[in-house]
């Protein structure tokens, strides 16, 4: 899920939500939906927060291996 990921990706960096929310000119409250799964961001959010956490759009997105099914990375 993109949460995990981007969770990950903002702890490896040492990132606070409130870090991350700041660089990317999003709500720290979006940061947190997101991480918990609870809402998924459009794509000008996830180009923000990619460039936040100096990383590609993608490495945010799960892998698909089959319709509906998220292959391991």
């Amino acid at each position: 899920m993109i949460g995990e990921r981007l969770k990950a990706l903002r702890e490896a960096r040492q990132m606070s939500q409130y870090d991350l929310a700041r660089a990317a000119h999003v709500s720290q409250g979006l940061i947190w939906q997101i991480e918990a799964n609870r809402k998924n961001p459009g794509l000008k959010t996830l180009l923000r927060l990619a460039n936040a956490l100096s990383v590609s759009p993608d490495q945010l997105l799960p892998v698909v291996s089959h319709v509906g099914q998220e292959a391991p990375r």
